[in-house]
């Protein structure tokens, strides 16, 4: 597990109430590549939050092409809808993250299963034809 950390004091206590054995914590900001590489290497995205902001930590699973598990961003909702944290409490994230951890084939289905959603949704392609569309009503 690893364990991105820029909140210091706040943080580390959190992480030592998880109770996990094994985590490897980074506190020092990386570059995006780095840490896309980072997250690559894991099996799911696993996150508790809950801000309703765009979406970042999900699209970032959808280029590694990854699972995400948790938060209620835009992009979580509308590519992991599955998975997302929108109504569902955090005991309900950590059975849906065991699952993924230990269902290969599962896990692999609900990431091309966001991977079509983001191509169909949330792509520039998408967004242009929306935009098309939009703009085409709005003329006299």
């Amino acid at each position: 597990m690893t364990v991105f950390n820029f909140d210091r004091r706040r943080g580390a206590k959190l992480i030592s109430e998880m109770g996990f054995r094994k985590i490897r914590v980074h506190e020092k900001r990386m570059s995006y590549r780095a840490y896309l590489g980072e997250v690559a290497r894991h099996k799911i995205i696993f996150q508790l939050d809950r801000s309703r902001v765009p979406g970042q930590v999900a699209g970032d699973a959808l280029l590694c092409r990854s699972a995400c598990v948790g938060g209620d961003g835009a992009i979580e909702r509308i590519a992991f809808p599955e998975t997302c944290g929108e109504k569902r409490r955090d005991a309900q994230l950590v059975e849906i993250a065991q699952r993924l951890l230990t269902n290969e084939s599962e896990r692999r289905a609900i990431a091309e299963r966001a991977t079509n959603i983001a191509k169909e949704k949330l792509s520039f392609r998408a967004g242009r034809a929306t935009l098309a569309h939009f703009f085409a009503s709005c003329a006299f």
